[in-house]
């Protein structure tokens, strides 16, 4: 079935274009379950039986609109969330919000474990849906999400009545369509407090009770728009946060201030307003009078550590989620000494352009835990990233003690300004601190360096022999045979790879062939 779509725009240059698009949908998009009759497929990727919870207690497939990925990506990734059908709807939204996020849902598609399986629904025939008038974007890949995961349940009635689909969302208006369409819909955080998992509820993204109340501790971020005039007016800097490996509390960026390349410095909780290490920010410059020496000293704001013990001391007696809103004191209060003695431009985050946020590993702070050991009630602790320029996270966990001791990876998720402290969220333990498998695991980690296990489907490409694999005759044909020389290993002792060797032979000329042998 061919479908045109057909507009006009006017160019660049001013010439007015006539554009044809056209769309065809096609009714021989499968379904991918197992035991389906009716769909062709050769290699179907959903189980019969897919699992159960205690809110659905029969067999079902999830199937999530695009926000449950974006923001709960590490849930998604767990090998207990499985038989998942990804809406072509929803995979073309990720990859236009998010590319990072997008290669991380292609991965778990490519791992056969995960039973990831991506449906058309944009070029199915009977899934397809047209946008109304005055109906936005977004409403109408809401309402496409809706329409497919509905075909799928009736498709899936005809070979299974006793499997069904859910539509996991946390968009609670979209949840309210969803049942009034008759389909099963579920937020992530109920469906994962259904499963009794504990480390899955820590990893649930999410700000709840997890701010200190009402009282604003920080300034409004301007908007994206006011941002833009302001910089292009000049009476705002774009640059790159930096923040100092000895002082947390004291950032900087690099820009041109009347045509003059400047460092602009920003020192103090208030002036840096929710930045992060490595954030695009948009910095306001502030008097002249309030221009500062460039402070080089460690901060030690015991003030702010004792309120903050208190205010999480307070939350565990009294089962509320309200830190202590007492104002901190100014990091010029504790810091000392100084390289230059003339006043250097200093200013204030008035807007975050683009965030830098990734997973940090480092270590609960003990003295946030104020539990009583073995219990299983959520609390709110705080986190100390192993990368000092970044502040203390807060995030709320049911295992805190277990915890405690241990390397873990963190991920943020929000600051709002409310908060003293950015909110996030426990996606997983690496081992116990100190232990050398642990460290390097960090390391690589913080410094980026991939080292991830191979997947199976790479380790199922060599020989089934494993470690008992010898070379057999069939192996030498189209090989030259070099055994009659003396080669040498130059790889260190004890390594396993050794790939790169060397021999010296003496020609009959009285000269010497040297040969350089290596395998990449």
């Amino acid at each position: 079935m061919l479908r045109q779509k057909q507009f006009v725009k006017k160019t660049k240059s001013g010439k007015v274009l006539k554009v044809v698009k056209e769309h065809y949908l096609r009714d021989d998009i499968w379904c991918s379950v197992e035991t389906c009759k009716t769909c062709e497929h050769t290699e179907p990727v959903l189980s019969a039986t897919p699992g159960v919870n205690k809110l659905f207690p029969l067999p079902h497939y999830i199937v999530p609109d695009t926000n449950i990925f974006m923001n709960q990506i590490d849930v998604m990734e767990k090998p207990q969330i499985t038989n998942v059908i990804v809406l072509q709807t929803v995979l073309e939204e990720i990859k236009h919000l998010s590319l990072p996020i997008h290669k991380r849902v292609r991965d778990m598609i490519s791992n056969k474990e995960k039973r990831f399986y991506v449906f058309s629904n944009e070029h199915h025939r009977e899934t397809f849906v047209e946008k109304l008038k005055d109906e936005s974007p977004n409403d109408r890949n809401d309402r496409a999400i809706r329409v497919a995961i509905k075909w799928y349940g009736k498709h899936i009635q005809h070979f299974n009545p006793k499997v069904g689909t859910v539509m996991m969302t946390d968009d609670v208006a979209n949840r309210d369509k969803g049942t009034a369409d008759g389909l099963q819909t579920v937020s992530v955080r109920r469906y994962i407090e259904a499963l009794d998992n504990t480390e899955l509820m820590d990893i649930i993204s999410g700000t709840k009770g997890l701010d200190d109340g009402h009282q604003t501790i920080y300034d409004e971020h301007l908007s994206p728009a006011h941002l833009s005039n302001g910089i292009k007016s000049g009476k705002y800097y774009q640059g790159k946060l930096g923040i100092s490996s000895y002082n947390y509390l004291e950032g900087f960026i690099f820009t041109k201030i009347d045509g003059v390349d400047h460092i602009i410095l920003i020192v103090g909780h208030q002036n840096l307003n929710r930045g992060v290490d490595g954030d695009i920010v948009a910095v306001e410059l502030l008097p002249k009078s309030e221009w500062r020496i460039a402070p080089t000293g460690v901060v030690v704001d015991e003030e702010e550590e004792k309120e903050e013990e208190e205010s999480l001391k307070a939350e565990q007696k009294a089962a509320a989620a309200n830190d202590d809103d007492t104002p901190m004191t100014s990091p010029s209060e504790s810091t000392h000494g100084s390289k230059l003695d003339t006043p250097q431009p200093c200013g204030k985050i008035v807007g975050i352009i683009r965030r830098n946020w990734r997973q940090y590993c480092g270590f609960i702070d003990r003295k946030s835990v104020h539990t009583p050991a073995g219990s299983s009630a959520p609390a709110n602790v705080l986190f100390y990233a192993m990368e000092t320029k970044i502040p203390k996270i807060k995030f709320r966990t049911r295992q805190a003690h277990s915890l405690m001791g241990q390397r873990i990876i963190i991920a943020v998720d929000s600051w709002p300004k409310t908060s003293r402290y950015p909110i996030g969220h426990f996606v997983r333990t690496l081992g116990d601190a100190g232990d050398k498998s642990t460290e390097t695991e960090v390391l690589l980690l913080e410094h980026d360096v991939p080292f991830h296990e191979f997947s199976r489907q790479v380790l199922s490409l060599l020989p089934e022999e494993g470690e008992n694999w010898v070379v057999k005759p069939e192996h030498f044909i189209g090989r030259e045979d070099l055994r009659s020389l003396n080669i040498c290993s130059i790889d260190p002792p004890g390594c396993s790879d050794i790939d790169d060797a060397l021999h010296v032979a003496p020609l009959p000329n009285g000269n010497y062939q040297v040969g350089v042998h290596i395998a990449d």
